[in-house]
């Protein structure tokens, strides 16, 4: 069976207060080409990823993407208090030093660290889910790119039954021009 390089694979699962979206795209190329945009809490995984799609596809320049919702009660971000504190009174003996005035909660909060989500690594459920819902979409993928090469596979029948048909419609009139060009000699 004809398999198209192009195809569209997605997958979509929730786990732990999240809605997690699997993409993955495939266009036509020599080789495997893979890009990664992974969210920033799967991120450790990458080279896990890119073996388990490197192993299913061998083929074509392939764009995966995982996101990452957070939809339950783990979206409430803490803010670092000591660092928030540390910021605020370097800013404030600024502030005096230069005679300004700005608002200088919102300049702490901007600072890098001040926010953070808390999770730093992923459970082996999560990882289990998450490797579901990359085969998942894998397998939707393959299965696009099956249905693509059926298609082409007709219209490449279509064509060759057309050539065919004119090749047909040629040869009574071979002995004729075979006449012509031995007296054109």
């Amino acid at each position: 069976m004809i398999q198209s390089m192009t195809g569209f694979g997605k997958a979509i699962g929730q786990f732990a207060g999240k809605k997690i979206t699997v993409e993955i795209r495939s266009l036509n190329s020599k080789g495997l080409d893979l890009n990664a945009r992974i969210a920033s809490l799967f991120r450790e995984k990458e080279l896990d990823i890119r073996k388990i799609v490197g192993a299913a596809l061998n083929r074509g320049k392939v764009d995966i993407n995982i996101y990452a919702e957070v939809t339950g009660i783990e979206s409430a971000s803490s803010i670092n208090m000591e660092l928030a504190k540390a910021y605020l009174e370097q800013l404030t003996v600024l502030e005096r030093e230069a005679a300004t005035k700005g608002d200088l909660i919102a300049a702490v909060m901007r600072m890098p660290d001040v926010m953070s989500s808390g999770k730093t690594e992923m459970s082996d459920e999560e990882w289990t889910f998450l490797k579901g819902l990359l085969h998942e979409a894998i397998a939707a993928l393959v299965e696009f790119r099956t249905q693509e090469g059926a298609s082409i596979a007709v219209d490449y029948e279509e064509r060759l039954a057309s050539i065919e048909d004119a090749m047909k419609g040629i040869e009574p009139h071979e002995g004729a021009r075979l006449d012509a060009v031995r007296e054109r000699l």
